[in-house]
Order: structure tokens, then C-alpha cells, then sequence
């Protein structure tokens, strides 16, 4: 079964991904935290070393998109294909408030008229871009994310998405609609927008999806140990991946335990950890605090590891300067 690394917004980014691959290689697919899309394409800086392949040596990355317009995404499957990549992802799955509010990530799903005008935006685009050469798809070269898509295939669409906003028996509604295009993978994650990250994961809806679903679906939710992966393999073994986030957050070594390797040491996760501060302050030229702060969006998973050690986590938060945080961050390593 194929396992991939879910995007996470402000904690998966390129330095992650990099550090992350480097110590824990194995990860079928990485995908970025969502991107905007607009129609003047006018990317931050940051979003383009983001999708930037030197960037992101030897791994297999999926840009993930946000937005309701059609034709910004169809300049940002553009993009994409010029730079290389033969899949996007499409964010409908985004609870957060200042999100959705803009009928943007899981603001969609109750929205069926405006979400069917951008898949039939976005996948007219594909078909288009499968039959003429000028699409904009010129890379014809293989590079770290397989093939390019060429004036002769089509760039995959993969989406990501919940149950539904307030009732999990909306999501059979938006299976109507997704099983309209040729989406190349359906990641599900069974909560509805309200859940958040909340409550118990709904299952038997899940189950029920993946009777229903005419395209490959995939799993994402709550995996969090070899146990939990191991349960979702059993009771859905027709499922073809699964995708994890918080769970690798918190254990980085968790895929490959998964697959039979060696369990994470405590000796590992410190040399992660010094890795990925280093990275940081590389990538920030030296600015301690906007480092610091990159690393603390780590730690309220981390902590898992460290059962006992609130205290000593809690003093990490009030660091400001490197020398701080490195001698309060020892201090939870030590125990």
C-alpha cells in the first residue's frame, strides 16, 4: 500500500520535506501545503521556491491548490506542467474558519454549483492540454516527479476533501459529483468541516465511499501508530493508499516503521530535531525568532514522545533567542 505525507499548513514545507526525506526516506508522495491560485498567477516568492524542483531533490511532490476560480487554476495547472509536475491536488477538505469563509477548501462542499464549475473548469482544462501542443505543458523532460505531462498526456487531478460541512451523509451528494471527472485519486478524510480534527472518524461513511466511489480513493485520518495503519489495512483492504500528517509529524520514523524498520530512538529524533533547526536558520539567513517559531509548530506533536515533560515543553514557547531555545529544547531530550 502506498503511503503518503499529507500537507499540513505551516509545518510541511520545503525545509521540512527536505530534512524530513533525508532522515526518513520511504514516502510514496509529499504534497505541498495549499497553495492560492488567482488569475494573474502572481506567486509569493516563498510559494515558488515552494514548487521549485531544485528545491525539492529526489522527492515525489504533489502541489496542492486552493481556490473557487477555474481559470486560475487552469494558469496554475499551467505552471505546474511547465515546471514539471504530472499531478495537482485540489484542497477541498481546509476547515478553517478564514478558509471557508471565502467559499474556498472545505467551504465548497456546500456550494455543489460552484464546485461543479470548477472540476468542470479544471478537468476541461486537462482534456484540452492532453490534445494541444501550445497548452503550456513544455517540459518534455523525466525529473523527481516522474514524467512530465507533455503535450500528449494529461496532468492527474487528485482531491482531497471531507464527509460534507455539518452531516456526514452529504458526502454522498459530493460522490455524485466527483464521479462525473476522472479523478485520479479521492483522498478522504471522514470528518465533516464542523468536526475539525475532533471526535471520532466516521467509518462506516468511509466504507460506504468507497462502494460508492468510481475513482481511487484514498484514506487519510488519525493515524498515529503502526496499530492504526494496520486496522485501516484490514478493514479496507481495497483501499490503494493511505495518507498520514499529524502522525509523522509526531513520529517522523512512523512509515518506515510501518513497513518494518527499525522503531524511532530517542538519539534519532534529536539529531532530526538539531537538523531541522539548522535547516531553518539556513532558510531564514540567521533569524532566530522566525526559526524558533518554525520549530514550536512541530512541538505540539512531538510532545507525544515525551509523556511527562509539559513543563519542560512549556518553557520552549517562551524562548526568543537560539541559545534559549537550544538549552530548553536539551532539557526535554534529557528527560
Amino acid at each position: 500500500m502506498k503511503l503518503y505525507f499529507a500537507p499540513m499548513e505551516g509545518i510541511t514545507g520545503r525545509v521540512y520535506r527536505q530534512v524530513h526525506h533525508r532522515f526518513f526516506p520511504g514516502i510514496d508522495k509529499y504534497y505541498t501545503p495549499f497553495l492560492s491560485v488567482t488569475r494573474d498567477l502572481k506567486l509569493k516568492s516563498r510559494d515558488k521556491k515552494e514548487l521549485d524542483p531544485a528545491e525539492n531533490p529526489d522527492i515525489f511532490l504533489v502541489p496542492q491548490f486552493l481556490g473557487n476560480d477555474p481559470e486560475a487554476f487552469r494558469k496554475g495547472i499551467q505552471y505546474a506542467g511547465k515546471l514539471g509536475y504530472s499531478e495537482i491536488n485540489i484542497n477541498l477538505g481546509c476547515p478553517s474558519k478564514t478558509v471557508t469563509a471565502k467559499k474556498k477548501g472545505s467551504g465548497l462542499l456546500d456550494e455543489p454549483e460552484l464546485l461543479t464549475r470548477l472540476l468542470d473548469g479544471v478537468f476541461e482544462e486537462t482534456e484540452q492540454n492532453s490534445s494541444d501542443s501550445s497548452s503550456g505543458f513544455e517540459n518534455p523532460e523525466l525529473n523527481s516527479y516522474g514524467s512530465s505531462p507533455g503535450p500528449d498526456r494529461k496532468m492527474q487531478i487528485s482531491i482531497k476533501t471531507r464527509l460534507g460541512v455539518s452531516d456526514p451523509e452529504e458526502v454522498f451528494s459530493l460522490l455524485e459529483i466527483y464521479n462525473r471527472y476522472p479523478i485520479s485519486e479521492l483522498t478522504i478524510h471522514p470528518r465533516v468541516r464542523d468536526e475539525g480534527y475532533q471526535g471520532r472518524v466516521h467509518l462506516d461513511y468511509f466504507e460506504e465511499c468507497l462502494r460508492r466511489s468510481k475513482n481511487p480513493v484514498c484514506y487519510n485520518g488519525d493515524i498515529r501508530t503502526v496499530r492504526d495503519y494496520e486496522q485501516i489495512a484490514e478493514k479496507f483492504p481495497e483501499v490503494h493508499a493511505i495518507m498520514i500528517g499529524r502522525g509523522l509529524v509526531g513520529n517522523p520514523a512512523l512509515v518506515r516503521e510501518i513497513r518494518g524498520g527499525d522503531s524511532l530512538t530517542a538519539e534519532e529524533l534529536k539529531l532530526f530535531h538539531d537538523s531541522m533547526l539548522e535547516s531553518f536558520m539556513d532558510a531564514f539567513q540567521g533569524d532566530e525568532y522566525v526559526s524558533i517559531r518554525h520549530m514550536l509548530e512541530l512541538w505540539p506533536f512531538m510532545k507525544e514522545n515525551f509523556p511527562d515533560s509539559d513543563r519542560l515543553i512549556h518553557k520552549l514557547y517562551k524562548t526568543k533567542r537560539l541559545s534559549e531555545y537550544r538549552a530548553a529544547a536539551d532539557r526535554v531530550f534529557r528527560g
